[in-house]
C-alpha cells in the first residue's frame, strides 16, 4: 500500500481529500490498524486535528477502535 500511496500523492492526490462521512484517510487507517501507513501519511501531510461528520479526530478513531499503538504515536 505503501507504494500507491506515494505514486498517487506524487501525481497530486491530496492526503487530506474526504469521503461522504467527512472522513480523510488518516481516519480510515487508524480504524483498520495500518500504522505503518499511517506513519507514511502523516509524514506526506496528513491533518491529525481533521474531524470527520461524527466529531471524531484521527486520535479518536484510534481510541475507538482499540489500536493502541496508535494512541501512543498520535
Amino acid at each position: 500500500y505503501a507504494e500507491i500511496i506515494r505514486l498517487l500523492t506524487s501525481k497530486g492526490l491530496d492526503i487530506n481529500a474526504r469521503d461522504k462521512y467527512v472522513s480523510a484517510p488518516v481516519h480510515d487507517i487508524c480504524r483498520v490498524g495500518r500504522q505503518e501507513i499511517a506513519r507514511l501519511v502523516v509524514e506526506l501531510g496528513a491533518d491529525l486535528s481533521r474531524i470527520d461528520k461524527f466529531g471524531r479526530t484521527p486520535f479518536t478513531v484510534a481510541c475507538q477502535y482499540g489500536q493502541p499503538n496508535y494512541i501512543e504515536y498520535l
